[in-house]
């Protein structure tokens, strides 16, 4: 039986009084692969960010392996970096910094890391992804699917429980989609890592173990 990790209680929140969650209620568990949809605006998002601990609710209980989580904000630095890892669209990496520095950062913020298992580390993933010969090349020269390739390694390089994965491929071409959406299928199922992907599109969806829309009137699984 896998690992119950986040499990959300009641989860409730506002924007300038107007309701974007209501009374949300999820289980993930250890290896599973979740896709959220649903209309624009209706607050898939927020509730990838509150998950991600990068939000707060305004009411409801979030569990984290069983523990309730407290809102001090170091112990949600401490659980961001030793246990999630994070995919945008929009990439979020550094400009002006090569690909090797971009998927090391993370470790800067780690409590205990031998510098030689962080460069076997870090070319560890490049390699594993394809994007070896690119660890000295600056973020700015890279095509789109080679900035997610790097955004997955940095997502990485923690050895995190999660990912969480807002429109990880609403920036890129069908080719490049189509190799991102691979391996996260692989990272899913050889490293039991469990992924949680917000899309628009139904063909990202498919590829999920467990589909979940969201509406106004809250969160189904289909």
């Amino acid at each position: 039986m896998s690992n119950l990790l986040i499990s959300l209680e009641g989860i409730s929140k506002s924007y300038r009084n107007k309701q974007i969650l209501k009374n949300i209620n999820l289980n993930v568990s250890e290896g599973d692969f979740l896709s959220i949809m649903g209309q624009s605006g209706i607050g898939k998002s927020t509730l990838l960010n509150i998950m991600a601990l990068f939000e707060r609710p305004d009411s409801g209980k979030y569990y984290f392996n069983g523990t309730l989580v407290h809102t001090r904000k170091h112990d949600v630095a401490r659980l961001r970096n030793e246990y999630f890892g994070f995919v945008f669209q929009s990439f979020n990496l550094l400009n002006g910094f090569s690909v090797e520095h971009n998927v090391a950062m993370p470790l800067q913020y780690a409590s205990k890391i031998d510098p030689g298992e962080a460069i076997r580390t870090v070319a560890n993933l490049l390699s594993n992804l394809g994007i070896s010969h690119l660890k000295s090349e600056k973020i700015d020269t890279l095509s789109g699917g080679e900035k997610q390739r790097v955004a997955i390694a940095r997502a990485l390089v923690n050895r995190p429980s999660i990912i969480f994965a807002d429109e990880p491929t609403g920036n890129l071409d069908y080719i490049s989609r189509n190799s991102v959406l691979d391996i996260l299928k692989n990272l899913n199922k050889n490293l039991n890592v469990a992924i949680i992907i917000v899309t628009h599109d139904p063909e990202v969806s498919q590829i999920s173990t467990r589909k979940l829309t969201m509406n106004s009137e809250g969160l189904y699984e289909n």
